[in-house]
């Protein structure tokens, strides 16, 4: 793995996560909008059960950085190629990649014990995607781009790696990213004002004229809350458009 560059550590590390492609099984190919991300990505991590050599070689030539492990459908050739479990530190965060963590009872508690000193674990074989926290250990599972099995979609992830807070260029960069709307200062800087009011948000000393935040106890809460009801509000969605 090569090192990621300084520059792109000042706001986070811009990171790709997938598992499970399974190609050519599962499909011919990655998604286009997924080879997108790659050429975004400061990092790519995959989490196993590639099933062909080609997707590893393509993805190491096109990945800046790529952190990647074997999964349980994975040959000799790429086992000889990858570790079973991968490991770096990215921008202070301790990441780990495994493909297979067991069944979900206890997985946060398990995982914690087994990787005590990671501070990121991302994994795969479910094809479901899992976000978690437990004693400053978050568990991720990007699901899978080729195979979504019984969720509505398929599916990957994208997160920015970095070690504290984040400030508001950082998150009028993720923002845009993510919903495709990039914030003018007015509006970003307005809603910090009325989240930071809420309690939701803290905002930490000031670095470089930089007014850095981060989410507190009850903005994390408040925020997988609303998390959870736009996911139900997709299923309904997904189930309603079946049907028509």
């Amino acid at each position: 793995m090569s090192p990621v560059g300084d520059d792109a550590g000042r706001d986070g590390i811009r990171t790709l996560l997938v598992s499970d492609t399974h190609l050519p099984l599962r499909a011919k190919d990655l998604p286009a909008t997924l080879w997108e991300e790659v050429d975004r990505a400061d990092l790519v991590v995959h989490a196993g059960d590639w099933v062909d050599v080609a997707t590893l070689d393509r993805l190491e030539a096109r990945s800046r950085v790529l952190l990647a492990c074997w999964g349980n459908n994975d040959g000799p050739e790429l086992r000889a190629r990858l570790p079973e479990v991968a490991r770096a530190t990215i921008a202070g965060v301790r990441v780990a990649v495994v493909h297979e963590t067991g069944g979900k009872e206890r997985r946060n508690e398990r995982m914690r014990a087994t990787y005590p000193d990671v501070d990121l674990l991302v994994f795969g074989h479910s094809h479901i995607p899992w976000d978690t926290a437990h004693s400053g250990l978050r568990l991720l599972n990007p699901g899978s781009p080729t195979d979504r099995r019984q969720q509505p979609n398929c599916t990957w992830m994208t997160c920015r790696l970095a070690d504290g807070a984040k400030h508001g260029y950082a998150m009028t960069d993720d923002i845009a990213q993510i919903a495709g709307v990039r914030f003018g200062p007015g509006t970003l800087y307005g809603a910090i004002t009325r989240l930071e009011g809420r309690g939701l948000i803290q905002r930490l000393e000031s670095e470089d004229r930089r007014n850095p935040y981060k989410l507190t106890g009850l903005g994390e809460k408040a925020l997988r809350a609303r998390l959870a009801s736009l996911q139900a509000i997709a299923r309904v969605g997904q189930r309603r458009l079946a049907t028509t």
